[in-house]
């Protein structure tokens, strides 16, 4: 069987993402207080990627990369394979307070849990394995993945850059038909 792809992984400035990953986070940790968690799984990686203002390409024809995350009240953990970070991604990530772990650790991290924890999951996205052990030592609340609506609620840069997009892709499009 062959091995897991781990492409380069690379930062997406604020510039373009229209919010920083501290406001994302602290957006997503008001949804687990609501909720009554104390930690939110996530295994979406379209979901990650935008959380984390990062981009990869593990997946032919989609901008993300092999991960899961973890948020606490206190910390954040990205479950990444650490070959596909370089070192400015790394360091922007530790600026940011992201522990990065191996991503294979994941299922083990869980089960290694000693203190009992509230996590918040969307079982439309968490498999089978990752719902029972989370369900074998920790108290799940089955709720919606938060970051789904915050990602559908564009930010005023989000909205320009989709703009501007629009514009290019027509141009290319009326280049095409002309020709």
């Amino acid at each position: 069987r062959p091995g897991l792809p781990a492409g380069e992984v690379w930062v997406v400035q604020e510039a373009v993402a229209g919010a920083s990953l501290e406001e994302k986070l602290e957006q997503i940790r008001r949804t687990m207080e609501k909720n009554g968690a104390n930690g939110f799984f996530l295994s979406k990686l379209d979901d990650i990627m935008w959380t984390m203002n990062i981009r990869g390409c593990d997946v032919e024809c989609n901008p993300v990369a092999l991960s899961y995350l973890y948020v606490s009240e206190k910390e954040t953990i990205l479950f990444i394979q650490s070959k596909a970070l370089n070192e400015k991604v790394r360091e922007v990530l530790e600026k940011k307070g992201v522990r990065v772990e191996e991503y294979s650790h994941v299922l083990k991290f869980f089960e290694q849990l000693t203190e009992k924890q509230r996590i918040l999951v969307d079982k439309r996205y968490c498999s089978y394995a990752f719902y029972k052990v989370l369900q074998n030592g920790q108290e799940l609340v089955e709720a919606k993945n938060p970051t789904e609506l915050l990602k559908a609620v564009k930010n005023p840069t989000e909205l320009r850059n989709m703009q501007d997009i629009y514009l290019k892709d027509s141009l290319a499009v009326t280049r095409f038909i002309y020709w």
